[in-house]
């Protein structure tokens, strides 16, 4: 994961939990804040974890968003 440096520079859209800046599931890519397929499920497993099934909830909408299931 990022450090503490790199999450402060990290823009609050980047993470799960906007409001602390936990759980980042994006990564900067052309100077650009794209959401990353591995990014976000590492994100839901520890947000899993820590019982936060509102962030699990969170993850899974954007799973299904960004990066949807092939048929």
């Amino acid at each position: 994961g990022p450090s503490d440096k790199e999450r402060k520079n990290m823009p609050a859209s980047a993470f799960l939990d906007t409001k602390n800046k936990k759980y980042p599931y994006k990564t900067k890519q052309n100077g650009e804040w794209k959401p990353s397929r591995s990014g976000l499920i590492a994100a839901k497993s520890r947000a899993a974890q820590q019982h936060k099934p509102s962030l699990v909830a969170k993850a899974d909408r954007l799973l299904s968003r960004y990066f949807p299931k092939k048929k």
